[in-house]
């Protein structure tokens, strides 16, 4: 929820730090020495890398205490950020994309469920039919039930599988 605007880039941190600046926000993990030139993700957008070679991960802060071996402070000198001023300050932006997606995710996991449901019930509804009908293939309440838990079957099941999709990728988002 930081406002990573009074951070410098990844490609100022790299330099600062003496390393080789990344390439479309990969780069080659300076904490475990790594031979991969882009095994380290970068995101300017959230401030947060990951190297999915020795699992470090973390904000920019972070990165450079691992890389520096050195303190909070030590960290934020060589970000070029006075010690002891103020906190940056939230990101209203951010926050407010944060509670949309947050609100999207709990509406996909909701529907997603209701839908789930529904599915269920015309289950055993055609099971009950089916029973019935073997029992009595006349019974016209084994024939309803049968029409009703079918009609729709088909747009509902799309629909869960839709909603699947739409909650994977909240999921992704959020993340």
């Amino acid at each position: 929820m930081i406002d990573y605007s009074e951070f410098p880039s990844w490609p100022e941190i790299f330099q600062r730090i003496g390393k080789r600046k990344p390439h479309r926000n990969r780069a080659r993990c300076p904490i475990h020495g790594g031979d991969s030139p882009t095994s380290l993700s970068l995101s300017e957008d959230k401030g947060v890398f990951h190297c999915f070679v020795c699992g470090a991960k973390g904000g920019k802060l972070d990165f450079v205490q691992q890389v520096q071996g050195c303190d909070f402070k030590g960290a934020l000198a060589v970000l070029g950020i006075q010690a002891g001023g103020r906190p940056p300050k939230p990101n209203p932006a951010v926050i407010r994309q944060r509670a949309a997606l947050e609100t999207i995710r709990d509406w996909v996991k909701s529907t997603g469920r209701r839908l789930r449901d529904e599915l269920y019930i015309r289950e055993l509804l055609i099971t009950g039919a089916i029973r019935r009908l073997q029992r009595d293939s006349e019974d016209s309440l084994g024939w309803n039930w049968m029409a009703w838990a079918l009609i729709g079957k088909d747009a509902l099941e799309y629909l869960h599988n839709e909603i699947g999709m739409c909650r994977k990728d909240a999921e992704r988002i959020t993340a």
